[in-house]
């Protein structure tokens, strides 16, 4: 018995994925009080466990165009890959994003986009990604479309 559960146990470790990814991402704030763009880069990693599901962790820099001010953002989130392993791989995420910096605060962030594999380890990543922050006179959405480059060792 002990011998089967390792062999069991082993089919499973080989079943983990590793993703990295380095994005850029456009988009805006609202609701604004004015004209309000937002740029976004960053790069982060994604394990996938079992049955598409998954964590990871992100780090990158935000700015927006109406106060010419940019801050830090980390994140931490959960991951649910559709159809992990194929050549288009599609995907929800929502977690918890932190902002530091000459800005400070709490968010929350939600998305959903795909990968596309072009080779085995190297793929296309294009998501929306929208991070809701919580203020005292109202709360922010800072939504934008993502692009960038995904990296899988497995």
């Amino acid at each position: 018995m002990f011998l089967l559960s390792l062999l069991l146990m082993c089919g499973e470790a080989r079943a983990q994925q590793t993703d990295g990814y380095a994005f850029f991402a456009a988009g805006g704030v609202s609701p604004s009080l004015g004209a309000s763009r937002r740029y976004q880069i960053g790069g982060g990693f994604e394990g996938i466990f079992v049955h598409g599901i998954g964590a990871g962790a992100e780090i990158g820099a935000m700015g927006t165009s109406f106060t010419h001010s940019v801050f830090g953002l980390f994140s931490a989130n959960g991951y649910y890959h559709v159809l992990p392993h194929r050549k288009i791989d599609p995907f929800a995420t929502a977690g918890y994003s932190l902002a530091f910096g000459l800005s400070a605060g709490n968010l929350f962030n939600y998305g959903f986009g795909a990968n596309y594999w072009f080779r085995r380890s190297l793929g296309l990543k294009a998501e929306f990604r929208d991070y809701l922050w919580p203020t005292e006179f109202a709360n922010r959405n800072y939504w934008g479309f993502r692009v960038g480059l995904a990296f899988r060792s497995e």
